[in-house]
């Protein structure tokens, strides 16, 4: 067999798998069991959609997987749980895998959330006539921030600048990146998400990293930080910490203290972090970007790893050593 009938051998096995993880998790069965208990961690998480739904069971709208093709991605970024579209009119919320619809076809919607071949888009990015980054409601219009047709969703919007700071300006949402939540199920204002985070990483979060073939993990915004990142080996407590004083860290200590090793999920990766898109911070306009926070070169190398043109430092003695060598120090 050619090397490239093995690759498009393996990259369809990995598809298979992917797609069947997406399934496994949209149909996570702690849901049934929280919905039930009081006890259960994920209650407080689950009880949000119940207003929302009680005359029609069917609606509610299953845990998230991810958004962006995690077998191909380059970079994964971590955010803390995803935001529910529950406007009292249905047909104006997100069109939305549900539990009226079936797993197989839940999972083929996230693994294609942005996919540009799908017609019509499940999301937008460069559709003709349309904002990039619009979620496609029941009445088959095009909606962002506030439900309006011309607002991008911020957080979609703000990963996306991220991600073309590392991997550059032709980046895909669907192709380049992934964006994944220490938390599956929908809510909004952080409601339920620390209660149901030791649950729902416990059960999910090893194995969506082990299917990624990201070599950097960008955390995004403190809830992800507290509810994950301190909780993995190699990452400190320090890490992605005191936003008063941030500005005055200049991007040497940022790069030390806020980038670092750990082999969650079964291989080395470079964690680094980033305040959420909507946060609030001193000088988030400059505080934001990767490149001010972490400086030009460092970016460029993070670039190579992601691409394949550096290696990921086995543990974080060597990172340092690398850190200080572009550096000068």
């Amino acid at each position: 067999m050619s090397q490239q009938n093995e690759e498009l051998v393996s990259n369809g096995d990995n598809g298979r798998e992917i797609k069947l993880l997406a399934g496994s998790i949209c149909d996570c069965p702690e849901v049934v069991e929280a919905l039930k208990k009081k006890t259960h961690p994920c209650h407080e998480i689950v009880m949000v959609q119940n207003e929302m739904v009680s005359d029609a069971p069917e609606l509610r709208q299953r845990p998230e997987p991810w958004i962006g093709n995690l077998a191909m991605a380059k970079v994964l970024f971590l955010s803390s749980n995803p935001s529910i579209s529950d406007d009292p009119d249905i047909a104006i919320r997100e069109d939305f895998p549900t539990y009226g619809m079936s797993v197989d076809d839940s999972a083929e919607y996230f693994v294609n959330r942005f996919n540009p071949e799908i017609e019509p888009p499940h999301a937008t990015f460069k559709t003709n006539s349309k904002a990039d980054f619009l979620y496609r409601s029941n009445d088959g219009e095009y909606r962002g921030k506030g439900g309006k047709k011309d607002a991008p969703i911020e957080t979609w919007l703000g990963i996306h600048r991220r991600a073309m700071e590392i991997l550059g300006t032709d980046c895909h949402p669907h192709s380049d990146y992934a964006l994944t939540e220490v938390v599956k199920c929908k809510s909004k204002a952080e409601a339920g998400v620390k209660s149901a985070s030791p649950k729902c990483v416990d059960t999910w979060m090893a194995k969506v990293l082990g299917s990624s073939t990201a070599r950097i993990v960008v955390v995004v915004g403190r809830h992800s930080r507290d509810n994950f990142a301190h909780k993995i080996e190699g990452i400190p407590s320090d890490f992605g910490t005191d936003p008063k004083t941030y500005p005055e860290l200049g991007p040497y200590r940022r790069c030390m203290r806020d980038i670092k090793v750990s082999s969650f999920g079964g291989k080395p990766r470079l964690y680094l972090y980033n305040w959420h898109p909507t946060g609030m911070i001193p000088k988030k306009s400059e505080m934001i970007q990767l490149r001010i926070v972490y400086g030009e070169e460092m970016i460029n190398w993070l670039a190579d790893v992601a691409n394949k043109k550096a290696d990921v430092p086995k543990d974080n003695q060597e990172l340092s050593r690398v850190i200080n060598r572009i550096f000068n120090k």
